[in-house]
């Protein structure tokens, strides 16, 4: 309750809880450093009111978009997803939010999954053929990039290209988390990186202009990105010849981000804090490939479930964890993530609830 004295009398005002933002911002740019993880087009313009420039994508899924081989369609009519791109696209141009998708995950007809596999995890096998997986990611970039095709390079029906939504594409998700119940890529380093090129390579067939990132990796320590570098193609080159952008991931969970040494969701440990991490990543960059980005496209905070703890504690934390990546010398900064309050494994790390009202962290990050 507020108080004010009168008279020499103390009146109790009653309240209401008010939202309290900082001004909107006019406009959001490519240059903003400043983004979220997101999948639902309904939240753009809650998302746009936060005042970051970027969206990384969710849903930009291989079988989302084509329900048979040779064929795909992106205007919301596979089924049972039913994601429309074409407009979950235009509306975040509209917003003048800009994307980076990541290409994902495999459609039953090219699954290289055993028979055995667990119902529900055949998506995240290697596939049959990376060939395959380079056609998608043609298909997308030329939909969606800057450069028109004539109709007979497309596969779609409606011969649109060159619509202009996407700049930087990423290919895969977290290939370095591998168990067959639950991981992203239930496959090898080697045969990541064979995929990863191939789809590095028809991005740019599609559109020259575009940027390619590695796939964002679980966690943040030098001998799990070194890999782009190590291995070898047998033309001489390596993955990190094709990346544009280093991509990595991290979450201290339960620890506050200035003392953490460990990362729960890459079950990875060290004995340097994250901030000491980010500067020995740096150094590996400007080694290795000087002036290459390097984007942290996710990182946040359970407010419940086994890494979480809640929502007070998850508004105090992002935004640290936020300027400590950035002070180190990260060039963009993606949370995790728009939406989600269910007490489970990361689901409870959105910045609204599953009703669709604020968090704390809401706040805090606008």
């Amino acid at each position: 309750l507020a108080a004010r004295v009168e008279c020499g009398k103390v009146r109790q005002l009653s309240y209401r809880h008010v939202l309290v933002l900082p001004e909107p911002l006019k406009a959001v740019s490519a240059d903003s450093r400043f983004g979220i993880n997101g999948a639902n087009g309904d939240w753009t313009p809650v998302v746009r009111r936060l005042g970051v420039g970027w969206v990384r994508f969710e849903n930009m899924k291989w079988p989302f978009v084509s329900p048979e081989p040779g064929v795909y369609r992106f205007d919301g009519s596979v089924k049972p997803w039913q994601v429309n791109h074409d407009a979950i696209f235009k509306g975040y141009a509209d917003q003048g939010l800009n994307v980076l998708p990541f290409l994902f995950m495999i459609p039953e007809y090219a699954s290289g999954a055993p028979a055995n596999a667990k119902e529900g995890r055949r998506s995240f096998y290697p596939r049959k053929d990376n060939a395959l997986f380079g056609e998608f990611a043609f298909q997308v970039a030329a939909r969606y990039g800057g450069k028109q095709h004539p109709g007979s390079e497309l596969k779609t029906g409606d011969g649109k290209s060159g619509l202009g939504y996407l700049r930087v594409y990423e290919i895969w998700n977290e290939p370095n988390l591998t168990n067959a119940d639950w991981g992203a890529w239930v496959g090898t380093a080697p045969q990541y990186l064979e995929l990863f090129r191939v789809a590095a390579e028809a991005v740019r067939r599609a559109d020259p202009a575009a940027k390619v990132t590695n796939a964002g990796y679980a966690g943040i320590q030098v001998k799990t990105v070194d890999q782009l570098r190590v291995h070898k193609y047998p033309d001489g080159k390596c993955p990190l010849d094709f990346v544009d952008i280093l991509n990595v991931h991290f979450y201290s969970g339960r620890i506050a981000p200035e003392i953490s040494q460990d990362d729960f969701n890459a079950h990875q440990s060290s004995e340097l804090t994250v901030e000491q991490e980010f500067r020995r990543l740096l150094a590996w960059r400007d080694k290795h490939k000087p002036g290459m980005p390097i984007w942290l496209t996710e990182t946040g905070y359970d407010s419940a479930g086994p890494f979480g703890t809640d929502e007070r504690t998850q508004a105090a934390r992002l935004p640290r964890v936020v300027m400590l990546a950035l002070a180190s010398g990260i060039d963009k900064v993606f949370v995790y993530r728009e939406s989600g309050s269910t007490a489970s494994m990361h689901a409870a790390s959105g910045l609204l609830r599953d009703d669709g009202t604020y968090k704390p962290s809401y706040l805090t990050y606008a």
